[in-house]
């Protein structure tokens, strides 16, 4: 533990004659302390007896020893005081050294004691039954810092200091030391991972360390644990950034103002009312456009100064892909906890291009959202096999699948619906319009195929 150079002074105050020996027994010791010392953290409960005592007696008197102060307290924490006392640096060996040390500093109130240890550069604490002294400097990233040991320690150790100010108790009250019933390992990584290290772990290492982040208001290493892919597309010219869409925080979610040119994605112009025989004729084929879209962006919370493309993968079967085989026209169906999700995130930035999420709202499923969608630049497996042509697939004449029609809002047309297993997207904006790009998908066509996704214990 050390002292800032602008709060030490080297002149000590002349409180008591620095040539002065005075007896002080603590416990069952007998402590010898100068003068000098004595002063040097002062006014104290120490200087103020034998200031008090030597105008009562004759100062000789107090030199040959004859009058001891007696302290029923601990002379093991006195031996720090002592240190301290006669000008060396302290060590602190954990949290409950600290806080007996820290009791003692408020009962012989000793200002200066009582300041180093409340700007300690240090935290100590007891995790799961395991001491820790932790550098305050290594938590103080931006992020990182307010944080648990910030809120939790400090009011602990504020809250003595001010009772006891407040109440003057004869002797301070018992405290117990900072204890947290959390994993020690778990910390241990935690504080090499703050150091610098790497650690390799799995999805479940990696889940348990992102809720101790949490847990403690780590907030910039735990950006600095989720998953990401930061790389740079050269066909867009652009930086590009992979996120699930469960780690991504919607401070986060920006809207490039620059527009770009998603090739092969339509336009979504109203459609050509069909003729009466358009049952059995051939369908018209509708004109591939390159359409400029706002592309949504995102930037990492603490961790990125400049925004990304974004493009965020949902692990979860929430999402399911219908092709009207008819109007040539593909939606997406989000579904579940990603649909709730997908407007907690994007919802307040869409409001700001003039789109209402409400609008998309799926009318069988009030959670549900059916978004237009874009698989033309996408890599799709279906049904375990790469599919290098959606359109073949789709004028298939087996292909007699009835799906709803999300074009006039009612009703069923002839089409195909692939359930997504995992998927990868893009979301862009325009004109008051949303919608959403397939970059890689895996799908399966039905149950049979869903079962052989199944896998065994």
């Amino acid at each position: 533990m050390s002292e800032r150079g602008e709060q030490f002074s080297m002149e000590l105050p002349n409180v008591l004659p620095h040539e002065n020996m005075y007896l002080v027994q603590i416990g069952h010791k007998l402590f010898r302390i100068s003068g000098a010392s004595l002063s040097s953290d002062s006014p104290s409960y120490f200087t103020e007896y034998f200031r008090r005592r030597g105008e009562e007696r004759e100062v000789e008197e107090a030199r040959d020893g004859k009058d001891i102060l007696f302290i029923d307290r601990s002379p093991e924490v006195f031996e720090l005081i002592y240190s301290h006392l006669q000008g060396y640096c302290i060590t602190v060996r954990d949290e409950l050294q600290y806080t007996m040390l820290f009791a003692d500093a408020m009962y012989y109130s000793l200002p200066r004691l009582r300041d180093m240890l409340k700007h300690s550069e240090y935290y100590y604490t007891c995790i799961g039954g395991t001491s820790f002294k932790i550098p305050k400097d290594l938590l103080s990233a931006h992020g990182n810092s307010p944080n648990y040991f910030d809120v939790a320690v400090d009011s602990l150790y504020t809250g003595l200091e001010q009772m006891y100010l407040s109440r003057k108790p004869i002797r301070p009250p018992p405290q117990s030391p900072p204890y947290v019933a959390r994993s020690p390992a778990l910390f241990r990584d935690i504080i090499a991972l703050l150091n610098g290290a790497e650690i390799t772990m799995d999805d479940r290492k990696r889940n348990s360390l992102l809720k101790e982040c949490r847990f403690y208001h780590f907030l910039n290493l735990e950006q600095r644990l989720l998953k990401a892919e930061v790389g740079y597309d050269p066909f867009y010219k652009s930086e590009l950034i992979t996120m699930q869409i469960n780690d991504l925080s919607p401070k986060g979610i920006g809207v490039k103002a620059k527009s770009e040119k998603m090739a092969g994605c339509p336009g979504q112009e109203p459609e050509e009312p069909p003729a009466a025989d358009s049952q059995d004729a051939p369908p018209a084929k509708r004109q591939r456009l390159c359409t400029d879209w706002h592309i949504c962006s995102y930037m990492r919370p603490y961790l990125d100064s400049t925004p990304r493309d974004l493009i965020f993968q949902i692990s979860a079967m929430d999402c399911i892909i219908y092709f009207n085989k008819r109007k040539k026209t593909i939606h997406v169906n989000i579904r579940g906890d990603t649909a709730i999700r997908f407007v907690s995130l994007f919802g307040s930035q869409m409001q700001q291009y003039g789109v209402s999420l409400d609008s998309y709202r799926d009318p069988a499923l009030t959670d549900g959202l059916i978004i237009p969608c874009c698989v033309s630049v996408c890599d799709l497996t279906v049904n375990g096999i790469k599919c290098t042509n959606i359109c073949s697939l789709i004028d298939e004449c087996k292909i007699t699948e009835k799906i709803p029609d999300f074009t006039r809002g009612d009703g069923c047309v002839p089409g195909l619906k692939l359930v997504l297993l995992k998927s990868m997207w893009r979301l862009g904006v325009k004109e008051g319009e949303i919608i959403l790009v397939c970059i890689r998908g895996e799908a399966v066509t039905g149950v049979n195929e869903f079962h052989h996704n199944i896998k065994y214990l």
